[in-house]
């Protein structure tokens, strides 16, 4: 854990981190964002997949393979082909810059 962004626990793809929405409601897509600049490496996730659940037991995992953040600063929007309704969102890191 780190109080400035999320990190894996293990240097691998498919290391994934949740958001609980709190009940269901739509969600038409994803804002990412690199890691503060705090003097450590600059690290960000640059592709990953999204899953849904409604329970956080069952997810159905999106298509797609989204293009996250080249650098640390921007913002980078992903909206959805279709939106979908879940309580729960994990993003599934498939490649990263430093860890």
């Amino acid at each position: 854990w780190s109080p400035q962004a999320w990190s894996a626990k293990q240097n691998q793809d498919g290391e994934w981190m949740q958001m609980d929405l709190g009940h269901v409601t739509p969600v038409a897509g994803i804002v990412t964002q690199g890691r503060a600049n705090d003097g450590c490496q600059e690290q960000r996730v640059t592709k990953f997949k999204v899953a849904h659940s409604d329970d956080g037991e069952s997810f159905t995992e999106l298509g797609d393979v989204f293009t996250g953040n080249e650098e640390v600063a921007s913002k980078v929007v992903n909206r959805f082909e279709v939106t979908v309704r879940a309580r729960y969102i994990r993003l599934i890191a498939q490649e990263w810059k430093s860890h």
